[in-house]
């Protein structure tokens, strides 16, 4: 028996990607507790909510799969057939063998299994009319501000502790650094905040990355009377101001230059690795790579620390990753970089002319 500990809250299972497992007794009942035209049932069922959607990842053990498939019943055959195809699809992910962290369970229609994860047996299957209906509202992959702050924690801690690092992507907060609004500022700085709260308890290994323009940099001097100002240097020290809120998670910041400002920085991002490589292509190959599109900037926070509209965070599909990916590896992976630091060094020192 497994047995699971989670909050009372985690049953609403929102979170962008969800995992699942099965129980041997689920496939006793499939085997011969239904019929020939029951059985297709769960098959179907299977195939359309679960096997082919892109935020579903198996997470059970794989020799329970071996175990169960040969066995004789009324309806072996389907079953041998589903496991086959199930097998050779490529059942196995990054989170094979973590059953701990399943969102649902496939299981016996007399196992006890508890609230939390949810359950679905073959009698469910059969004879809900709404099943479909609530696997679809708890399999959702996007959050928007009407959900609030409380369904965004839960959202991005979920998806945090199952990475094992992260990008955010925002090529307009050196501009922001350079204006110095005070509004902007207190946004920014309490979503830093929020984001260094979220990655102090998953330890996730985290880089924030962004852009310049050669404008900001003229910026600096429309608004200096320092005759001895150096504007690369004093954005430099101003970035390093800026994300000194991310010191205790020791944040890489990178700063791409002009070149990926203009060609392949335009939206913002959050990518989500779920193993060690940080190689997009790699990873978006062996589906270790979650991409989570947010409009309107990460400054997803008030100046009252509350969320802001409109904003939405959406994951992107197999497809659109791959363009993202194509378009980061061609336009932003190899451009130079105008600066990167840890989080928390010390400022750098002015050159002395």
């Amino acid at each position: 028996m497994i047995i699971y500990l989670q909050r009372e809250e985690e049953n609403l299972l929102i979170k962008m990607i969800y995992t699942y497992l099965f129980t041997d007794k689920f496939f006793n009942d499939w085997r011969s507790n239904i019929n020939t035209e029951q059985s297709q049932v769960i098959y179907d069922f299977f195939k359309e909510k679960f096997q082919n959607k892109e935020n579903i990842f198996y997470c059970g053990k794989e020799d329970i799969l071996n175990k169960v498939h040969g066995l004789s019943g009324p309806n072996s055959h389907l079953i041998d057939f589903f496991l086959t195809e199930f097998i050779s699809s490529g059942c196995k992910s990054i989170f094979s063998n973590k059953e701990k962290i399943a969102d649902f369970i496939f299981c016996g229609n007399n196992e006890y299994i508890s609230e939390i994860p949810f359950s679905i047996t073959c009698h469910d299957i059969i004879n809900n009319k709404n099943l479909k209906k609530t696997i679809k509202e708890k399999t959702e992959d996007l959050w928007s501000n009407r959900k609030g702050k409380e369904d965004l924690i839960f959202k991005l801690d979920k998806m945090l502790k199952l990475s094992k690092s992260v990008f955010f992507v925002d090529r307009h907060v050196p501009g922001v650094v350079v204006d110095q609004n005070k509004k902007q500022i207190n946004q920014w700085n309490k979503s830093l905040k929020f984001f260094n709260t979220l990655l102090s308890k998953s330890k996730t290994k985290s880089f924030f990355i962004s852009a310049i323009k050669n404008e900001y940099l003229t910026r600096y001097k429309n608004k200096s009377n320092i005759i001895d100002f150096e504007p690369h240097q004093k954005l430099k020290e101003d970035l390093r101001n800026f994300y000194k809120v991310l010191e205790t998670v020791k944040t890489i910041v990178m700063v791409k230059d002009q070149d990926a400002f203009y060609s392949g920085l335009h939206d913002r991002f959050i990518f989500f690795f779920f193993d060690n490589n940080h190689v997009l292509e790699k990873a978006l190959r062996d589906r270790t790579l979650l991409i989570v599109e947010v409009s309107q900037g990460l400054n997803i926070l008030d100046g009252k620390g509350k969320t802001t509209l409109p904003r939405r965070l959406t994951r992107q599909t197999t497809e659109s990753c791959k363009e993202i990916v194509e378009e980061w590896a061609k336009n932003v992976e190899n451009k130079p970089l105008f600066d990167k630091f840890i989080a928390g060094e010390d400022i750098i020192e002015k050159k002395v002319s």
